[in-house]
């Protein structure tokens, strides 16, 4: 689930991750049809401004590569 991003990355990319906090939110996004308009249940997904980034290793985009620690921050 992603969303627009807000200005903490929109210099990076354009749609962050849309992150649900608690339970309570997860419980008013799986149950929509109990009565909650859709704008409402849209309305629970805000941009999370304490996400971090730092850079990784360009194998990091490949989907066939399987080591451990591609996460691992780098130095450029």
């Amino acid at each position: 689930m992603t969303m627009e991003s807000d200005s903490t990355f929109g210099w990076l990319h354009h749609r962050v991750p849309a992150i649900l906090h608690d339970e309570n939110m997860i419980e008013k996004w799986l149950n929509c049809e109990g009565g909650l308009p859709a704008r409402d249940v849209l309305s629970i997904l805000k941009p999370n401004a304490p996400l971090s980034w730092h850079p990784v290793s360009s194998a990091e985009n490949n989907s066939r590569v399987k080591t451990k620690g591609l996460n691992a921050e780098i130095n450029l």
